[in-house]
């Protein structure tokens, strides 16, 4: 099967494994890997309180090679495993960038707040390391592309359900309750720790 830039599975368009559901409170649908999917509802609530989400700007989804230059045989991590959010007013800004320091301290800090149980950081941010107020450790270097958050490479679908299990517990239960209300299938895979483990630990 083909691999990702961060080395995960691209999944086709026909891949059972993808989900699509709606971010909660906001008219936002996205699709990934049935793991990946909650993990980036909630940190698209979370983005949309330092920057408004907007639907016409906010993507996810997409079966193709990388831009703007195809890597070798790699496809990019929209195959299941990353989300573009603000693409008309963050997207493709290089230096010095409109996100403010203020505005990237806010984010650097909701995605710390995603971590396997081992310590591991789960997301990786687009943005330039050399931004204003970035405290994030996870950035591009040369590039500059703060629309752009994805799964690390290293990080499994097993540490994305363990996040979960953690997350449901600490997490406000109404989040959790509008997650499944925006699924089409209203899933059991949130429903308890055995079933999160049992339905999502196959890549």
């Amino acid at each position: 099967m083909a691999r990702t830039l961060s080395d995960h599975y691209a999944h086709p368009p026909y891949s059972p494994k993808l989900r699509t559901r709606q971010v909660p409170g906001r008219p936002i649908r996205l699709r990934a890997h049935r793991a990946a999917l909650p993990l980036f509802l909630r940190l698209a609530v979370l983005l949309d309180q330092v920057i408004q989400l907007r639907p016409e700007d906010t993507w996810s989804y997409c079966y193709r090679k990388p831009r703007p230059t195809p890597d070798a045989g790699l496809y990019s991590d929209h195959a299941g495993w990353a989300i573009d959010v603000w693409t008309t007013r963050q997207g493709g800004t290089g230096f010095p960038g409109t996100l403010t320091k203020t505005q990237a301290t806010k984010i650097s800090q909701h995605l710390k707040k995603f971590q396997t149980p081992d310590g591991r950081y789960i997301f990786g941010w687009g943005v330039s390391d050399q931004i204003p107020g970035v405290k994030y450790p996870h950035t591009y270097s040369r590039l500059n592309d703060p629309m752009h958050f994805f799964i690390r490479p290293g990080i499994k679908v097993a540490n994305e359900v363990a996040h979960l299990i953690v997350d449901r517990s600490s997490t406000e239960q109404s989040f959790w309750e509008r997650i499944a209300e925006s699924s089409p299938e209203k899933e059991k895979a949130l429903d308890s720790t055995k079933s999160v483990t049992k339905q999502l630990d196959r890549a």
